[in-house]
């Protein structure tokens, strides 16, 4: 039988896709390490994924990690670092992660049973009703003034595979830069990013 999936939000070019399957298969009879040890993958995942951004946005320091729940924990940290202010926007409805960070930012858990409710420093914004027209960009931005300065991504990043990434930029980084050192022992394993690679090649070669 033939099924059509339509609720998974991990794999984003489809289960068990030829291209994903090979790369993962291949680097995992080659070497799996952590991210101490230097490979060719993750320094080529990172040029690759930063030249999907626009020319000129900055967006080029990369911090690759093992789930959305990571990536977003340490772009509270990054922007923390660089504006030394606690207050953040979230999108009503919005859930973000499962530590204990990205929970307090999180409408969809702290407004729920067991939720303690916003933190004074947490401000909701509407969610976008694309439903009631298609000028949700200009109506609900007007909510939020902003400069792009950060994009995570998650489970779909490495189509199921543990990887997750923080773009951001030079400004940013160094600012996060201060001595307490971050690392992340298997966020950017050679495995992972094979498996990132992949996702890249078959969504640009789709969008060819």
């Amino acid at each position: 039988n033939s099924y059509l999936d339509t609720r998974n939000n991990v794999c984003h070019v489809g289960h068990s896709h030829p291209r994903v399957a090979r790369a993962v298969a291949q680097q995992v009879e080659q070497l799996n390490t952590n991210t101490r040890y230097l490979h060719p993958n993750l320094c080529l995942l990172a040029k690759r994924l930063t030249e999907t951004f626009p020319t000129g946005s900055g967006l080029e320091v990369c911090f690759f990690v093992n789930s959305g729940s990571e990536a977003n924990d340490l772009a509270t940290r990054l922007a923390f670092a660089r504006s030394r202010s606690r207050n953040i926007i979230v999108v009503d409805h919005g859930y973000h992660g499962h530590t204990q960070q990205t929970i307090e930012i999180s409408p969809y858990k702290f407004d729920h049973k067991g939720g303690e409710g916003a933190k004074p420093n947490i401000f909701k914004v509407p969610c976008p009703d694309t439903f009631r027209g298609e000028d949700a960009g200009e109506r609900y931005a007007a909510d939020v003034a902003t400069g792009l300065l950060m994009v995570t991504m998650g489970k779909p990043f490495g189509n199921g595979m543990p990887l997750a990434a923080v773009v951001t930029t030079k400004e940013v980084s160094d600012a996060f830069h201060n001595g307490l050192e971050y690392f992340n022992t298997f966020g950017g394993n050679p495995v992972c990013c094979a498996a990132g690679l992949a996702v890249l090649d078959t969504c640009l070669h789709t969008l060819i």
